[in-house]
């Protein structure tokens, strides 16, 4: 059988599983609200890197990620335990692109749990499968336009981490420079309704294709709330 969850009601879990027990979406990180850059770690000795902003076109707030960010901050584990994570965002042209490295704790065969991680980027030109515990994915995406990127997180571990499972999510560092509007965690493949109005989608799953692990699936044009 599945082993249980690592955390229940932990204070050194940023969500509980308490609160997210039959639960379809679970929110991680929002720019809106009095203090969204509150949980980030943020790796600059100038934190104002690191801002909040109104966007006229999402007619609501992102946040301006400029220096590395973590989230959670250290010592707490994020917990995330629903397996297809969001990301809506907007990478300015002639920057760095978009990069983000996300931690896993993983299920082994014999039943242990393993730390392993993955690193998304879109400056990259193809996957990079060359170190065992961390897998370099290429994730190519349009600049300049807001984008809401899937991962697939639990079918990805499982082929890019054979024998493995995904128990959960624990952290999410993002490197500059980009917007964050939302991030978030859904128990199954997202529809439409959970994307930015008539934003592209860009979706990272175990799709395979020759002479690769897998591919990514790009739908544009999408409407909802």
């Amino acid at each position: 059988g599945n082993p249980k969850p690592v955390c229940f009601d932990d204070p050194n879990c940023l969500i509980q599983d308490s609160e997210q027990a039959g639960k379809k979406v679970v929110e991680i990180f929002s720019a809106t609200g009095s203090d969204p850059i509150g949980n980030l770690e943020i790796q600059a000795a100038d934190k104002r890197r690191i801002s909040k902003s109104y966007g006229p076109e999402l007619k609501g707030f992102y946040v301006s990620i400029g220096a590395e960010a973590c989230l959670p901050a250290h010592p707490k584990r994020l917990n995330a335990i629903l397996p297809f994570l969001v990301f809506q965002i907007f990478v300015p042209s002639k920057l760095k692109g978009f990069r983000v490295h996300i931690l896993l704790r993983l299920c082994a065969e014999n039943g242990k749990c393993i730390d392993r991680s993955l690193f998304f980027s879109s400056t990259i030109p193809k996957s990079i499968l060359l170190h065992e515990n961390r897998k370099n994915i290429s994730l190519p995406l349009e600049s300049d336009m807001w984008t809401n990127i899937c991962l697939d997180l639990a079918s990805l571990a499982h082929d890019l981490f054979p024998g493995s499972r995904l128990v959960s999510i624990d952290r999410i560092e993002m490197m500059p420079n980009f917007r964050l509007r939302r991030i978030f965690a859904l128990s199954s493949k997202p529809d439409l309704s959970d994307f930015l109005p008539a934003a592209p989608a860009l979706t990272a799953s175990r799709e395979r294709r020759s002479g690769d692990l897998w591919a990514s699936s790009s739908s544009a044009g999408l409407a909802g709330a």
